[in-house]
């Protein structure tokens, strides 16, 4: 089925087909869209919580009943939303849970610009980042299942620009994913030590399970060509770049935390130069 959708439509409607149950939100420009969208869906409760905390600590009790959960908020909003958060990440999810972050280069509608992927990493989450509608929806997609694969919250990073730009969307098959049931696990949902102490050794084995994943190939895109010049970018620079310089060799991110270091070591050796394009901090440079 083809929709022309905003970037933001992607997401809600990749939302409802990964089966999700529940979704929160906390409204505040660039991402209300979402969840705006996913409340016209019917078999999903979607709630306006009163601040982005306990959009998260919605979304987080119905994960941990093993539901699908989903949660969306503006770059400045995960402030309030970190202290359920950097508990949460050191559990092992019940069921997948997926965070919608609208970040906001250039202050076109906010008071400052954040980069939220400092809490991909702060955090032990993976992050994904689209730079089109059709991406939007996919990512949101691949976004659940590496939740799920791994018993992780994963952050999709949106910006300004890719939730409010236009596209046509393909999109898949819906799939229903069953609520699992609440069981008692104390390091899984106990924060406290010593049950804490343990969770925290498990939760430091996620990032480098993941990156081993992408280097099987997931979540990137080496295309070489003039071996002159290699780019390493993501989002909405890639189009960018591909329009000013159609013949650099590029390496394109989907998911921009972990990285897959090894592959990019080899496209490194393809090409002569290297520079990454990136918006706002070096994240991915350093």
């Amino acid at each position: 089925e083809q929709e022309f959708l905003t970037g933001n439509q992607a997401v809600a409607r990749a939302v409802v087909d990964s089966g999700v149950k529940v979704a929160a939100s906390y409204p505040g420009s660039p991402t209300v869209q979402i969840l705006e969208t996913i409340a016209q869906a019917e078999g999903i409760h979607a709630e306006w919580s009163p601040s982005e905390m306990v959009a998260l600590e919605v979304a987080i009790g119905a994960s941990m009943a093993g539901a699908a959960a989903f949660v969306s908020m503006k770059h400045v909003g995960v402030n309030i939303g970190s202290d359920p958060l950097m508990t949460f990440t050191q559990s092992r999810l019940n069921g997948p849970m997926v965070i919608a972050v609208g970040d906001d280069p250039g202050q076109i509608s906010s008071q400052n610009e954040q980069d939220s992927r400092m809490w991909a990493e702060y955090g032990f989450m993976p992050m994904l980042q689209p730079g089109s509608p059709q991406e939007a929806y996919d990512l949101t997609r691949l976004a659940f299942d590496i939740s799920e694969r791994f018993e992780a919250p994963v952050f999709v990073r949106m910006v300004d620009r890719t939730c409010h730009m236009m596209g046509r969307v393909d999109r898949g098959d819906p799939v229903v994913r069953a609520v699992q049931g609440f069981e008692p696990d104390p390091v899984r949902y106990y924060q406290i030590p010593p049950f804490s102490r343990k969770a925290r050794e498990i939760v430091e084995t996620r990032i480098p399970a993941v990156q081993a994943w992408l280097e099987e190939g997931h979540g990137w895109r080496s295309d070489v060509r003039d071996t002159a010049l290699g780019v390493v970018t993501f989002g909405v620079p890639h189009p960018i770049l591909r329009e000013l310089i159609p013949d650099a060799s590029t390496f394109k991110l989907d998911v921009i935390w972990p990285l897959p270091i090894e592959a990019l070591r080899e496209f490194a050796a393809q090409v002569d130069r290297v520079i990454v394009v990136e918006e706002l901090f070096p994240f991915v440079e350093e």
